[in-house]
């Protein structure tokens, strides 16, 4: 830090404008009047010939006292030698000065120019402040015999926080020249806060987008503290609200508001997960937020804020600048969308805060730049942000055309599955399908193989949607091919497993298949590691449940299917599913389970299939607290039988 110190020390020279309190006009355009002029602390501010004597030292014009080692002095006195040629007085002259706190008294040789402003009890708190960006004419009336010229300034400031601030536009000339200066800083301020603005108010439509919600809103809280920021700083506040407490609120708001929104907006942009850095952000903001409003309501506690509040502002800004490049770097590692321009204006902009802080705390650099270059990192970030929305809806567009697909898709696997219902002179079947996405893995379907015997398959492809609903389709084109077998489950399951095996690589199929025949007054059933069939008996009402030993299709290439033969006379009613309907719930942890299933089965006996089916799905919503495809494809099948 020494060795900064002595670095900075030895350039100030080279880099002063004004060292010697002394400035030469050698034309009418306007003389930057920055640097070192002659200072001394004064007791009453009222007139130079009341102020007491007391030594002169070189301060800086446009520093705040506090800044240059003066403290706790309520009202202070600079003076500056003009040299205007006698060539050079063909009108009057102007000057602009920073905004100043609170009160501000002009003087050319002695004569007053200009009073603006004045403070409250106790030399603490502006009443009437003189704080917005001014330009003063000189007339040239007020000018002596000879070049030498003296330019005194009486600034009247609260205790802790007296002095000139915000930007460094010092200024005497012409007075045409001067208030063409003045209109054109004025103008170019207001446009850069205008711009970063309308920037904030653009993404701030953006903030409902649902991807991007957190990052568009820190984003434009930021932008919008910055543009009042800049506003306050140069005193362009006063000319929407004359008021010292607003204009007060304007400069400081941005310490409040920085920290948190760049950290939330690197966190949400770059999808990072710091939660203790967040909430610090957040507790931060509240704290120093609850410290101005406690200033704002009692003017006493200004300097504690000045002392302490203040420093840690610019503390908090500085860590969360350093976050943010940070954060950038790591979306740069993980290549993300537009981190690389983010990073620049992060960049950029630290380089332009470190500039104005030299600036700040001695003369090293006499540019201020990092109002320009927060403008440059919005506009970055503004860009990067396009970029996405503009990826964004791209993707919103396709993923429309691919719902578009699917959908179409849903119509052909709806059409690919039998009949919801059929219903003979021997039996009626009812089906229900509930897929978790818009198509599913299950799949069922007949054989009315004679007028005296129906086969009913039913099919469940591990897990769901796209790869499962594909291969459905193949499992109807091999369900339809096996009608010649269709009499023996065991023959057929045995074929269907064989016929699929070549197309299946990570999924397997689970199945049932039974056939129900009439005529010789059985029921055969076979299965491929799927859940047992249920057989309502047509007596007492009891429930069976039938599971052959076979493997799921997928397991080899060649497996054997065992065939369970059961009394038709004996039952009424037949009911398939798939694994879905009793998972139903699982993930939230309670399951609809086999148990509940069974019961519902007995209770329902006396139902038809149709109500049978209706009342599963809410018996599954009452006890599982889900609907029945929340967790996995659901599919049913209920077989009742009239007469033998």
């Amino acid at each position: 830090m020494r060795f900064i110190g002595l670095v900075l020390f030895a350039l100030q020279p080279a880099f002063a404008i004004i060292d010697n309190a002394e400035a030469n006009l050698t034309d009418r355009q306007p003389v930057d009047l920055r640097g070192f002029w002659e200072f001394r602390a004064v007791d009453d501010s009222q007139t130079p010939r009341s102020a007491p004597a007391s030594p002169w030292r070189k301060l800086r014009i446009d520093k705040e006292w506090r800044l240059q080692g003066v403290d706790k002095t309520p009202a202070g006195e600079y003076r500056l030698k003009l040299n205007i040629p006698e060539t050079l007085r063909s009108g009057d002259f102007g000057l602009i000065l920073p905004p100043v706190s609170a009160a501000i008294r002009i003087f050319m040789n002695g004569q007053l120019v200009a009073a603006k402003g004045s403070i409250g009890e106790g030399l603490r708190f502006p009443q009437n402040s003189s704080e917005a960006f001014s330009w003063y004419p000189v007339k040239r009336e007020l000018l002596v015999p000879g070049p030498a010229q003296l330019l005194t300034i009486h600034v009247q400031g609260f205790q802790g926080g007296g002095g000139i601030f915000g930007n460094t536009h010092v200024f005497f000339g012409g007075v045409d020249e001067i208030r063409n200066r003045f209109n054109f800083i004025f103008l170019t301020t207001a446009f850069l806060a205008a711009a970063i603005f309308m920037i904030a108010v653009f993404h701030f439509a953006l903030v409902p987008d649902r991807n991007y919600r957190r990052a568009n809103l820190h984003y434009v809280l930021l932008s919008l503290a910055m543009s009042f920021h800049i506003l306050g700083m140069n005193g362009l506040g006063y000319y929407l609200f004359d008021n010292f407490l607003f204009n007060a609120a304007l400069i400081h708001m941005i310490l409040v508001v920085f920290p948190f929104t760049l950290i939330g907006f690197s966190l949400r942009y770059f999808r990072l997960k710091f939660p203790l850095i967040r909430s610090a952000a957040y507790c931060f903001a509240i704290l120093l937020g609850s410290m101005l409003l406690v200033c704002a309501v009692v003017p006493a506690f200004i300097p504690y804020y000045l002392s302490y509040g203040l420093p840690a502002g610019f503390i908090a800004i500085a860590l969360s600048l350093g976050f943010a490049i940070y954060a950038a770097l790591r979306g740069m590692h993980a290549k993300t969308e537009g981190a690389r321009l983010v990073f620049i204006g992060f960049a950029v902009y630290s380089v332009t805060v470190l500039n104005d802080m030299i600036s700040y705390f001695s003369y090293a650099t006499p540019v201020t730049v990092a109002d320009m270059g927060f403008l440059f990192a919005v506009v970055c970030i503004a860009v990067a942000l396009a970029g996405r929305l503009q990826r964004a809806a791209q993707e919103k567009d396709e993923l429309r055309e691919w719902q578009k697909e699917i959908r179409l898709a849903a119509q052909i696997q709806s059409l690919a599955l039998p009949k919801r219902s059929l219903r003979t002179a021997r039996l009626s079947i009812e089906t229900l399908f509930k897929p978790m996405k818009i198509i599913g893995g299950d799949f069922f379907a007949f054989h009315e193989i004679s007028d005296n015997a129906t086969g009913i398959f039913i099919a469940d492809v591990s897990g769901h949607g796209i790869a499962a609903a594909l291969l459905v389709s193949t499992i109807k084109s091999i369900f339809l091919q096996q009608r010649e077998c269709a009499h023996d489950p065991g023959l057929l399951m045995r074929n269907m497993n064989a016929a699929l095996y070549p197309h299946l690589q990570e999924q397997f199929i689970t199945a049932a298949y039974c056939i129900i025949d009439f005529e010789k007054g059985k029921i055969r059933v076979a299965q491929a590691g799927h859940p047992p069939v249920y057989f309502l008996h047509s007596g007492d009402g009891g429930l069976e449940k039938v599971k052959p030993r076979g493997r799921f299709f997928g397991f080899a290439a060649d497996l054997q299917y065992e065939t369970a033969e059961l009394d038709i006379s004996q039952y009424s009613r037949i009911f398939l599913y798939s694994d879905g309907v009793i998972e139903a719930g699982s993930l939230q942890g309670s399951p609809y389970t086999v148990t509940r299933l069974e019961n519902f089965l007995i209770e329902t006996a006396g139902h038809t299939g149709e109500r049978l089916l209706a009342e599963l799905e809410k018996d599954i919503h009452e006890r599982a607290r889900t609907q029945m495809n929340t967790d996995d494809d659901s599919s049913c099948v209920v077989v009742d039988l009239r007469a033998a």
